[in-house]
């Protein structure tokens, strides 16, 4: 016979009708968005050739994206300018750029 102990606050038995795997109300649903850290702060984000704000506006912000792909632009005068194109789904992406001063 074998015994197993499980201890601790978040463990619990299913319901006899909650299907195995269910989501409990406890689970935290991640948006499938685009995640934008880029430096310098001042710099202009552009997607799909839309300004969505600087960099500083969207720190920390999670921006939601149709499924497909899109593309992605962080622009400052003086520097090099960044573009990708990044391929949504279920899942967050997440870029961190850091742009090239021009010589």
């Amino acid at each position: 016979m074998l015994t197993v102990l499980l201890s601790g606050a978040s463990c619990r038995t299913p319901e006899p009708w909650e299907p195995l795997g269910a989501a409990t109300s406890d689970a935290r649903k991640i948006d499938p968005g685009l995640a934008l850290h880029c430096e310098p702060g001042e710099a202009d984000v552009l997607l799909d050739g839309v300004l969505q704000g600087s960099c500083v506006d969207l720190d920390g912000r999670v921006l939601s994206l149709s499924e497909g792909t899109h593309r992605v632009e962080v622009r400052k005068a003086g520097h090099r300018p960044y573009e990708a194109v990044v391929a949504t789904g279920l899942a967050r992406t997440a870029l961190k750029v850091q742009l090239v001063p021009l010589p």
